[in-house]
């Protein structure tokens, strides 16, 4: 976890997009071995319609001002810079991170050409893929499976659904979540530890989901929605604690498939597995609101890696086009 005020957020405009934002990199004080160039103009064509006097105090209608080469470096010795509601940039919109000073940005060139996220001294990368249930998280996985630089690990549907050739945990979690809720997330830590521990011979271990939504949006929503108990929840947090702690929970980078409640849970039902068949549209719209809190309002926990936003609102072959615009960032720059 970073220390407290360490974080910083870029956030990249995208024109093609009804959020104005599909990616935002958030960089935290124990990443500063890597550095973030921002990508190709077309990628924002919306940035200039922006008020460049937020910027430079240049007016609109002047030439568009010119941004610096931006390194992780920049971005600490630079003034606090507030984060955005990205949900909130439309045609509209002429808002601009607030910032104390000139420091941060200053005039440069906005014709970005290559963008990377490039780990100085390292080899081999952690990615954990998080959203919320039918956002579009497997789809992702499935789509880098087949790529030399990555070992995809999808969630252990099958051990979750399969307890000793006896037990569906998954299915009886959703059909009485009081009596299961703390039985079945005591299994799920244990699953994701070992998808983190897991040795990869690729450069990139993409996991489906990690330890640490495990605990800030499952068993969160638990404990909020009274299907665990005070005790229960202090159990599975201590042992959250404890294993991040033990450095058997660590991420290089967290890729955020960011989906509406409403499109998740389309989603759901259209591939009818069986477990959740009883799921209800309120555990979606729950856990939507945690990921946004935990990723995106960072209101009581840190991510504990940068978070690279994607929009999944879109069709399939849409979802393709943007996995391969984003592929350098996704992959750590490991294309």
């Amino acid at each position: 976890m970073a220390p407290e005020g360490a974080s910083k957020v870029v956030t990249l405009f995208m024109s093609a997009n009804k959020y104005r934002a599909p990616l935002q990199l958030a960089m935290y004080a124990p990443w500063r071995n890597f550095r973030l160039a921002l990508k190709s103009r077309g990628c924002f064509s919306c940035l200039e319609k922006i008020s460049t006097s937020a910027i430079t105090g240049r007016d609109n209608n002047q030439k568009s001002p010119k941004l610096p080469h931006i390194t992780s470096m920049d971005m600490f010795r630079s003034p606090k810079i507030k984060n955005v509601d990205i949900t909130a940039h439309n045609e509209s919109d002429t808002s601009f991170p607030e910032r104390e000073d000139s420091g941060f940005i200053n005039e440069g060139d906005l014709s970005f050409n290559g963008c990377d996220l490039l780990f100085s001294g390292k080899s081999n990368f952690t990615v954990s893929v998080e959203g919320n249930i039918g956002s579009g998280k497997t789809t992702l996985l499935e789509y880098f499976t087949d790529s030399a630089s990555v070992d995809a690990l999808p969630e252990p549907i099958e051990q979750w659904t399969n307890i000793q050739g006896q037990y569906n945990a998954l299915q009886l979690l959703y059909e009485d979540p009081k009596r299961w809720s703390f039985s079945f997330n005591m299994y799920a830590q244990l699953t994701r530890v070992q998808m983190h521990m897991k040795q990869h011979i690729k450069p990139i271990k993409m996991l489906e989901r990690s330890l640490h939504s495990t605990r800030h949006c499952f068993v969160e929503n638990d404990y909020r929605n009274k299907t665990i108990n005070g005790m229960e929840y202090g159990i599975l947090t201590g042992w959250y604690d404890w294993l991040v702690k033990s450095e058997k929970a660590k991420v290089d980078l967290i890729v955020y498939v960011r989906a509406d409640p409403e499109v998740s849970f389309d989603r759901i039902k259209k591939r009818s597995r069986k477990e959740e068949a009883l799921v209800p549209f309120s555990l979606i719209e729950d856990l939507h609101n945690l990921h946004e809190e935990w990723l995106i309002e960072q209101k009581d926990f840190k991510p504990p890696a940068p978070v690279v936003i994607l929009d999944a609102n879109k069709e399939y072959d849409e979802l393709k086009e943007l996995y391969e615009t984003h592929r350098q960032e996704i992959l750590c720059g490991c294309v």
